[in-house]
């Protein structure tokens, strides 16, 4: 089984171990697979590394350079 890309956990529902994959309140905290947002990362950053190996240049290099640093810092979590 595939775990979800977000869950979502009623503030009072820590102490009870229950999580959901939908909302319930609008005050329920929202959390993110850490895979999944680094999955993310890494397509973007070859989608412009790709763009720059297109356009023969460094067009893109600031973007590339700052999602460099996301992905470090999601993969030291």
């Amino acid at each position: 089984m595939e775990a979800p890309d977000k869950i979502y956990i009623e503030q009072k529902a820590v102490m009870y171990d229950l999580v959901n994959t939908e909302p319930c309140k609008p005050d329920d905290y929202e959390y993110l697979r850490k895979d999944a947002l680094l999955e993310w990362a890494k397509e973007k950053y070859n989608e412009y590394k790709q763009m720059d190996e297109d356009f023969q240049g460094d067009v893109f290099i600031g973007n590339r350079h700052a999602l460099a640093e996301v992905i470090a810092k999601i993969e030291s979590l």
